[in-house]
């Protein structure tokens, strides 16, 4: 069994990755100054490859914390572009790293980091600490799964998956049903605002998944790991990780009193420029990481 934590966090990092959002990320970074615990945090901002004025605007960024900038050359994706700032932090001597979007903005809580050790003390297994996230329309996003999926679950997305059968789908979805399926997809998000049906305030616990927006990773998970699973460019990370942290029976807590706001980024539209594009990206890189996460996962 892991050891508990035995001390304070004295040092904190951050690792944020930017593609084409330099205010977005230098919001956030400001964001992190306000907090009364900033002298602990180091900032990692990772450029995936943007190419734009990302990296001009973050040599002229002056901030009261201490900031790194990593440039990657092209865009690495969401697992291997965080690596990039994961292992410079721990090459630092971090054991306590935060992965998040740029898009995140943190209530001003005094007590933030204290909250986070109380909850590692409790146990030392817990390797990923899953916050409480809101977004703009209310809805709480941890959190992303409670449990883990059922054997029925598991037999149709391999029936699914490994049949091949969600490049039909794909197909399906773009080129012949897409105004059909994005008038439904449009309504049920309507519904779901409407209702707050996601608003409700779920208590502290252990949970299978946390939501990839804002991830806090303990001293525990880098005895076990150095990072992401690196076989995926976008989407699933939470899927993927939480089977990761499964193998090697450790746990993931959410923890209620940590309280965090998601913008909902702006990368996406960067990438693909209109809304019809988007669906496209989406669509393509959630099913190729949902086969690969579909073929990792086992029944027991």
């Amino acid at each position: 069994m892991p050891e508990k934590s035995r001390g304070l966090i004295d040092r904190l990092a951050f690792v944020i990755l930017n593609f084409k959002t330099p205010d977005e990320t230098i919001q956030l970074v400001h964001n992190l100054e306000k907090q009364a615990w900033s002298s602990k945090v180091k900032v990692y901002i990772v450029d995936n490859g943007s190419a734009d004025h990302s990296l001009e605007v973050f040599q002229r960024l002056e901030s009261t914390i201490e900031v790194e900038v990593i440039a990657s050359k092209r865009n690495l994706g969401f697992a291997k572009g965080h690596n990039l700032g994961i292992q410079k932090a721990r090459l630092d001597g971090f054991q306590w790293i935060i992965v998040s979007n740029s898009d995140i903005r943190l209530k001003i809580d005094p007590d933030f980091v204290r909250k986070m050790e109380v909850a590692y003390e409790e146990d030392g297994e817990i390797a990923v600490i899953a916050p409480t996230i809101v977004n703009l329309h209310g809805m709480h996003q941890n959190p992303f799964r409670k449990e883990r999926f059922s054997r029925k679950e598991i037999i149709k997305m391999k029936l699914f998956y490994l049949s091949g059968f969600y490049k039909l789908y794909y197909f399906l979805r773009v080129y012949i049903l897409y105004d059909l399926i994005t008038y439904i997809a449009r309504k049920r998000l309507q519904r779901a605002v409407a209702s707050h049906r996601y608003s409700q305030v779920t208590e502290s616990g252990y949970i299978y998944a946390p939501h990839g927006s804002f991830l806090i990773f303990t001293p525990t998970f880098f005895k076990y790991f150095d990072g992401f699973d690196e076989g995926t460019f976008l989407y699933c990370e939470e899927f993927i990780l939480a089977e990761k942290l499964r193998e090697k029976g450790l746990k993931c807590w959410y923890e209620n009193q940590l309280n965090i706001e998601h913008q909902e980024s702006k990368a996406t539209e960067k990438l693909t420029g209109n809304y019809r594009e988007k669906v496209k990206f989406t669509l393509k890189y959630t099913l190729n990481s949902c086969a690969y996460f579909t073929n990792m996962i086992r029944f027991k």
